[in-house]
């Protein structure tokens, strides 16, 4: 044998008897507990002795001191929750229990079970969650019945993408009831569509200007100037023959052989100038 070998067997023995002297240090801590609690239930102080039965089982978690919750849950009026303690303590105890204290666990099973009812609650989808009163029991399908009180309970299925529904049921004492749930999926509205919107095609006419939709005005021409009017020189035209005209018939007169016409004609013939304005 090498001396590792060695090594490392002491080693795992120190740390065997390191743990055994741990597990008897926490054993002897909870038995201390468990007499802190006996001694209270025998003061008729349940509450108490529930805490001091807890931190036993913190401490040293044997399905025996579940017996002793049991109890102490019955003396606070929590029968639902004892009944629960003393079926564990039945199931994980097995082979350590003697006959004495085995046989007197169930009676007391039996006794709380006569002041309670069940109800065998069934969902039609998998995975729902019951809750009862606003406590979760467990998901569908459930192992067992539900322990409960005798009265009206709720009882609940909860499960993402379906309504939950619900059931009001009246518990009697020693009898058993069924309830079944139905739960049915949600279904998700889809939005709306919304309308298309489309633009009439908007018409333009050939040889106008349009930017974007809007067709731009025809503004009307600018009137020509007043050179290019033809109605001014046609009144110009008629002024010039009404001058020449005049002048026609005056220069007639000066050449008359009339002996009193020496007016004008005798020193030469006068011009008449005539200004034509602009229109």
């Amino acid at each position: 044998m090498t001396r590792a070998a060695v090594l490392l067997g002491a080693s795992l023995l120190l740390s065997a008897r390191a743990a055994r002297a741990d597990n008897v240090a926490a054993k002897e801590r909870a038995r201390a507990l468990l007499r802190e609690g006996n001694a209270l239930l025998g003061q008729d102080d349940a509450t108490g002795a529930l805490e001091k039965f807890q931190q036993a089982y913190s401490i040293y978690p044997s399905p025996k001191v579940l017996a002793n919750i049991g109890t102490a849950l019955r003396g606070v009026g929590r029968d639902v929750e004892a009944a629960a303690a003393y079926e564990r303590c039945l199931h994980e105890s097995a082979g350590m229990l003697t006959a004495d204290l085995r046989a007197a666990v169930e009676k007391a099973l039996a006794d709380v079970r006569g002041t309670l009812g069940r109800t065998d609650v069934t969902v039609n989808e998998a995975g729902a969650m019951v809750v009862v009163d606003g406590v979760s029991v467990g998901a569908s399908p459930l192992s067992a019945p539900v322990w409960m009180k005798p009265g009206a309970h709720r009882i609940e299925a909860r499960k993402g993408g379906f309504h939950p529904t619900s059931e009001t049921v009246e518990v009697v004492a020693g009898q058993t009831r069924s309830v079944r749930l139905l739960v049915a999926r949600a279904v998700q509205q889809s939005e709306p569509a919304r309308p298309s919107v489309s633009h009439a095609p908007v018409l333009v006419p050939t040889g106008s200007r349009a930017v974007g939709h809007d067709v731009a005005e025809k503004r009307p021409s600018a009137p020509p100037p007043w050179h290019r009017r033809w109605y001014v020189w046609a009144g110009a035209g008629a002024v010039a023959v009404a001058v020449v005209a005049t002048t026609l018939a005056f220069s007639g007169g000066g050449n008359s052989s009339d002996s009193g016409g020496a007016g004008a004609g005798s020193g030469g013939a006068a011009e008449d100038t005539l200004d034509v304005p602009y229109p």
